[in-house]
């Protein structure tokens, strides 16, 4: 069984990049914008993936155009810290490997009001081929953690 998921923020796609193992339970860890640039080194995860063996994860991206584009208070741009270039360089590395990469370019800026509106789709396109009970009786299927009581 493939597992369904969104990358996390960059503390945690470090990991997930180099050893995501997926016994099939685990839940999507959506999240609006990635934290892919050069703040904790997040900025080396396309070379990551490009070196790294395929992982049966989906990945969807959001971002938007106007998200802090790398540059500082001098003027000077860099592009290890520009967030809009560095989700477009994830999204062409994963696209590369061979994963099934779904994206979401707006024009907003650095925040959670795009993620947030778009949350449904992301999470039908991620979930879109889970089995889903016609089983009235199925308690689990019709509550979030454990069978009603």
């Amino acid at each position: 069984m493939a597992c369904t998921m969104a990358l996390p923020t960059a503390a945690a796609s470090a990991k997930l990049a180099t050893e995501a193992k997926c016994s099939g339970s685990e839940m999507p860890n959506p999240t609006a914008i990635g934290s892919f640039v050069n703040l904790r080194g997040g900025h080396v995860f396309p070379e990551m993936v490009a070196a790294s063996e395929k992982k049966p994860i989906r990945v969807f991206l959001q971002d938007g155009r106007n998200d802090n584009r790398g540059v500082g208070r001098g003027g000077a741009y860099d592009e290890k810290r520009d967030w809009f270039f560095q989700n477009v360089r994830l999204m062409k590395a994963l696209t590369a490997k061979g994963y099934e990469v779904n994206y979401a370019w707006g024009l907003n800026r650095h925040g959670q009001a795009m993620g947030g509106a778009i949350m449904p789709e992301m999470m039908r396109w991620l979930w879109r081929d889970q089995p889903v009970s016609v089983d009235a009786r199925d308690q689990v299927e019709r509550s979030f953690r454990e069978p009603v009581r």
